[in-house]
């Protein structure tokens, strides 16, 4: 027996942090889809095992592979809630018979292999569903391969909530299972001497899913043996985390014309998040944007994130000291204050002498009443550059 095990597709996903290019980030996903399936049956593969969230135009795709069975469980985004679910909609109701959808805990065979599914019908528990698999792959031959279904949090002790379906280390050995399939995680993650196994979702939905963008082509030859799994990428982008640090611009532009050179999949196919940071006036902010917008121009998506603090030139400063010296005196005590608590130091040309020392700090932080361990670094940033921009306000 071959088939595929895939999860998490996350079809239809809103990719709200994307605003209007979430779109591609949908079609791309469904086109990912159209690929594996046609991998599955150019592998004569027997079945293709999907977990979690569908969309109605994906059953138009499994109608085009008649020969492979499509067996398709029911995860938390997406339960069986009952009449009003989408697993009861007309597409799925009058689909093809090689497409099943588990609606309720049950067994299917298709050429001596027993899949035995225990999907879900609610959102969030705190029992193992894969308590049911026990059961049912009880009451089936005792020669006969059995793969299990379902889907959950794996339950490694502080690393799973406690009503997110907790799925034990042992659930595929424990109820005489040769492989248990498993969706909810996006990450490939293998347990249970290699019978329990969870791909991850085919395409990262996020940045940092540094093992997801695979699906699992298993083979079983016969009951007891251990499940050859082969890790299949199959991932059509990839997704880059860039920080471009305004302090040193001349280094922060080399780095990313180097990430540029060194995606794994090309720029076309590349969603990039470059978060900015450090200090700069806002021409020269402006400045690095329209670059960063040029050498993107053919990413997948560029999304730049600016964290940064707006600095005022020497010429500003001057200005400050002259026409507003309580202004001047409340933004350098800021400076000194965040200094002191190890924030970002701006630039040498804009850099002036502290103010305040740790002594004159505690004292009035005394005063009102607030603890130094409370006080943070960003507190401090985020008073000063509300302070700049009032003043930039003002003087505009």
């Amino acid at each position: 027996m071959k088939f595929v095990h895939s999860a998490d597709w996350q079809l239809g996903a809103r990719f709200a942090q994307f605003a209007e290019r979430a779109p591609r980030l949908r079609a791309t996903r469904v086109q990912t889809l159209s690929r594996t399936l046609a991998l599955a049956a150019e592998r004569n593969a027997d079945a293709f095992l999907i977990e979690n969230e569908l969309v109605d135009e994906v059953v138009a795709l499994f109608a085009d592979y008649p020969d492979l069975a499509i067996l398709i469980l029911p995860g938390n985004h997406d339960p069986y809630s009952g009449p009003d679910s989408i697993w009861d909609r007309k597409q799925f109701l009058e689909a093809p018979s090689h497409i099943r959808v588990f609606r309720e805990p049950g067994s299917w065979e298709t050429n001596g292999v027993h899949f035995v599914a225990s999907p879900l019908q609610q959102k969030v528990s705190t029992l193992d569903p894969s308590l049911r698999l026990q059961s049912l792959a009880g009451g089936l031959p005792a020669a006969a391969i059995k793969v299990g279904m379902t889907h959950g949090a794996i339950a490694i002790p502080g690393k799973h909530q406690a009503n997110d379906f907790p799925i034990s280390l042992d659930a595929a050995s424990r109820a005489g299972l040769d492989y248990l399939a498993v969706g909810h995680w996006h990450q490939w993650q293998v347990y249970d001497d290699d019978r329990l196994m969870m791909p991850g979702t085919p395409e990262p939905d996020n940045f940092g899913q540094d093992q997801a963008g695979h699906v699992a082509f298993v083979e079983l030859t016969e009951q007891g043996e251990k499940p050859l799994i082969e890790k299949v990428s199959i991932r059509s982008l990839s997704w880059e985390r860039l920080s471009f640090d305004l302090t040193d611009e001349a280094q922060a532009r080399r780095g990313v014309q180097s990430a540029i050179d060194e995606v794994s999949k090309g720029l076309e196919n590349t969603v990039f998040r470059v978060v900015l940071t450090g200090a700069a006036t806002p021409e020269r902010l402006d400045a690095v944007k329209a670059w960063l917008k040029e050498q993107m121009a053919s990413a997948f998506i560029c999304q730049v994130r600016d964290e940064s603090e707006v600095m005022l030139s020497a010429q500003e400063l001057e200005a400050i000291t002259q026409e507003h010296p309580l202004v001047d005196q409340v933004l350098r005590d800021l400076e000194s204050i965040q200094q002191l608590l190890g924030g970002a130091r701006e630039s040498d040309e804009t850099q002036r002498v502290a103010t305040l020392n740790l002594g004159e700090l505690q004292s009035l932080l005394d005063e009102a009443r607030i603890p130094l361990s409370e006080l943070e670094a960003d507190h401090i940033k985020r008073a000063r550059q509300s302070v700049i921009h009032k003043l930039r306000e003002s003087m505009s």
